[in-house]
């Protein structure tokens, strides 16, 4: 056997791997196995980096689009295991898909509606039944396109899984054609697209965020192209989807925006579109007070946040998360707009992907709540920048699931410090790593 037949069978060999091990995540786990979780996900993560290091350029793409593809065919009627977010999306593409306002009513005031498909079956699976909606209006519109053209619960998951591979599979071929007038490795499309975070959380476990990072890179892929028009369709679509975007909005006003005014106007009069309801009427005072109660109340695999909460308590007695929350996320944009807004007035596209990075870690980090899919925006960025730690912590971040062993939730904060000593170490060493580079270019 020579060494080139050698090569193809273990690429062969570790796609195999790859493909195999998301058949164990999407059919063989729920969100309190733990041990297999993070068995079968670093078994994913290391087939994942071994093709990244043995793909060649030319056949990068084939494979990349292959193994989404196949992902997608064998996980297409798979149920989302890890998270109960589904039921809800379920529920409020009911509702618009009926006619009815998700904003307007809580879950609890609408059990008993008669509006057909909205049961007490369904009642019991939602989360947050007593908060109104969070998901913006763009995202509603996915879940009432699935919702009005499927029977039941499991056509709903088929068609709304369906509904996200459009805008994916675009953003792969945009990505493609953005990479190559960069002049960057083609490499990192396989990294973002084929990243086990993203097929795991967005494509399997079907969280938004999925679709919000499609119609960025669409973004990216745009404004790169000429920064007079198409992007703000994209943008604008992206915040109506999930509104974490908006933290590249101070970068994007004070280089584009404001010196043209008329394609301000056209940003803003299509983001009103969005968000004043065309689709669905849109009461968005519930929406927003969803949303703050959200943070104001709910803490995950946070880092700074949990600092603060022990000396919050320490010195009060107890926790002061309505306080820190609103706080730390108003801290959070502060310095996103300062650091912007330090930046000259002339657009350049590395510097949006730079500001894009910043933006998304600083948010994350100054965040309550950090779900693993809440790092998928970060990753794109991250990778197209090269700033590895994004990588790492799309790995380590699994083990965020601890919380959840045994069926019984409980915060570990061992597994937390874990992962947030790997992610900071992965900083140090990213950072010592590029200063010792431009040493050497020097």
């Amino acid at each position: 056997m020579n060494f080139k037949t050698l090569l193809s069978f273990r690429k062969i060999i570790l796609a195999s791997v790859y493909l195999f091990s998301i058949i164990l995540i999407s059919k063989y786990t729920m969100q309190s196995d733990f041990e297999h979780i993070y068995v079968y996900y670093s078994t994913l993560f290391l087939a994942y980096i071994l093709l990244y290091k043995i793909l060649s350029v030319e056949e990068i793409w084939t494979f990349t689009i292959a193994l989404i593809f196949i992902t997608f065919v064998i996980n297409y009627n798979v149920i989302p295991n890890w998270s109960d977010d589904i039921y809800r999306y379920y529920w409020d593409g009911i509702l618009v898909s009926s006619g009815f306002n998700p904003y307007d009513k809580l879950p609890s005031e609408l059990l008993n509606s008669g509006i057909d498909g909205i049961t007490s079956e369904l009642y019991e699976k939602l989360n947050s039944p007593n908060y109104f909606s969070v998901y913006p209006p763009f995202a509603q519109l996915f879940f009432a396109i699935a919702a009005k053209f499927s029977c039941q619960f499991s056509g709903f998951v088929i068609l709304l899984r369906l509904l996200y591979m459009i805008p994916f599979f675009l953003s792969a071929f945009a990505l493609k054609g953005l990479l190559k007038r960069l002049n960057a490795s083609a490499n990192l499309g396989f990294l973002i697209l084929c990243n086990p975070l993203i097929l795991v959380e967005g494509l399997i476990n079907l969280h938004l965020e999925m679709i919000s990072v499609s119609l960025l890179i669409l973004f990216l892929y745009y404004i790169q192209k000429s920064t007079k028009s198409h992007w703000i369709y994209y943008y604008a679509l992206s915040i109506a989807t999930k509104l974490n975007p908006l933290v590249l909005f101070p970068y994007l006003f004070k280089t584009i925006l404001k010196s043209n005014p008329s394609l301000f106007l056209k940003f803003t009069l299509f983001s009103l579109v969005l968000f004043t309801g065309v689709f669905i009427n849109a009461n968005l005072s519930h929406l927003f007070k969803s949303i703050d109660l959200y943070f104001q109340n709910f803490e995950f695999n946070a880092s700074i946040y949990y600092i603060l909460r022990y000396v919050g308590f320490e010195y009060s007695g107890y926790n002061l998360i309505k306080y820190i929350g609103p706080l730390l996320a108003l801290s959070s944009m502060i310095i996103i707009t300062l650091k912007s807004f330090r930046l000259e007035d002339k657009f350049n596209f590395n510097r949006l992907l730079l500001i894009g990075t910043f933006a998304y870690f600083v948010l994350l980090i100054g965040s309550t709540i950090v779900h693993p899919w809440y790092l998928i925006p970060l990753v794109m960025f991250g990778t197209l920048v090269r700033f590895w730690p994004a990588i790492v912590w799309s790995y380590v971040i699994i083990l965020s699931y601890h919380n959840y062993a045994g069926g019984v939730y409980y915060e570990d904060l061992r597994y937390i410090a874990i992962e947030y000593f790997l992610l900071f170490g992965s900083l140090l060493w990213w950072y010592q790593t590029r200063k010792r580079a431009q040493q050497i270019t020097r």
